[in-house]
Order: structure tokens, then sequence, then C-alpha cells
């Protein structure tokens, strides 16, 4: 049923489509958010923030937790997913934050992004679980604030600062939260190659 209210939705404007989410599904969604032909498959709670953009062909499955703040924009073709029973399966990104398209985030152990940061280029992936030889393990995954991701990176159940930037293609597998903010991420595995200082 959630699904075919979501598909009968995609017809509506956006004012609608809004006060159908809010109503029918117990969404939390605020005044000038716009979303397109995207699919919340199995999400618990969902909380959207004013005036966020969520574009075409996005899928988010089995998210226990999804909150995105205001001014957000997701744009086309990201895949965010989780595996629901004994994992947090949380997503939460931040304010002016953006994801780009073509992006994967295995949200299982719970990814946070943090306000102004960019997911950019195209073919990133986030992780959050592995596996230990007896079980799956679930990690959570951080990027602060003001952070830019460039393209095709792969995140593993890492820690990244504040004002960091990730470079294109790289491996990131460790905490550097402990290393202050402004930070350049490259290489496989990733290292600091630079500290900006202000």
């Amino acid at each position: 049923m959630e699904i075919l209210i979501q598909f009968l939705a995609m017809l509506l404007p956006a004012a609608l489509k809004r006060l159908v989410f809010r109503s029918l599904l117990g969404w939390s969604i605020g005044p000038g958010v716009k979303i397109g032909c995207s699919i919340f498959w199995g999400c618990d709670l969902v909380r959207i923030g004013r005036n966020t953009q969520i574009g075409h062909f996005n899928m988010f499955r089995n998210l226990k937790r999804l909150e995105i703040g205001d001014d957000a924009l997701i744009i086309n073709f990201n895949d965010f997913m989780a595996g629901k029973d004994h994992w947090p399966a949380s997503l939460e990104i931040g304010d002016h934050s953006q994801v780009t398209s073509h992006h994967f985030f295995d949200c299982s152990g719970g990814i946070r992004i943090g306000n102004f940061s960019l997911i950019g280029g195209r073919d990133s992936q986030l992780w959050t679980h592995f596996y230990n030889w007896q079980s799956l393990v679930d990690k959570p995954l951080s990027i602060g604030d003001r952070c830019y991701i460039c393209a095709r990176s792969t995140l593993v159940y890492c820690h990244i600062p504040n004002d960091c930037v990730v470079g294109a293609g790289a491996v990131v597998t460790g905490d550097f939260s402990t290393q202050g903010a402004g930070l350049l991420l490259a290489g496989n595995p990733a290292v600091v190659k630079t500290k900006v200082t202000k």
C-alpha cells in the first residue's frame, strides 16, 4: 500500500504530494519540499526539512530513520539502502548538503553527513558493514560539515572531520576525526596529503 500511494502521488503537484505523504504515510515534511519520481521502500521514520529537493529515480530502502535537513539537494539515480534487522539503518543529511547522481550508500551501520557538504561527481560508495569471518558487523560512518567528497571515492566506516576534501578515487578506511579539520585525503588507502590552516 505504501508503494502504491507513492506511485499515485508522483502524478500530483508538489503541494498535494506533501499533503499525501504527511497524512497517509505519517512523514514529517517541511514547506517547499519537492520530491520527484523516487521510492521510499520500507522506511520507518521519514523527516525532511524545508525547501529540500529530491530528484528522480532515487531509492531509499529499509531505513529505520531517514532525516534530511533544510535546503538539501539529492539529484538522481542514488541508492540508499540498509539491512534492517539488528542494524541502526539510519541516514542523516544536514542542512544545505548535496548528493549529486549515481552514488551508493550502505546505511546499515548508520551514515551522518553534516551541513554544507557535497558528495560530488558520481560513482562514490559509502559502506558501513563488513564480514569478520563469523558474522556481519556494522560500524557507523560520518562526514563533517563543509566537506567535499570527490567522484568515485570509496568510504568504508570512516570518520571525516569538518572542512575536508576527499580526492577522486580515494579509499578512506580510517578515523581522521582526531587530526582536526581541513584535511586533504587522497590515495588507497587514503592518507593526509596536506592540512589547511586558517
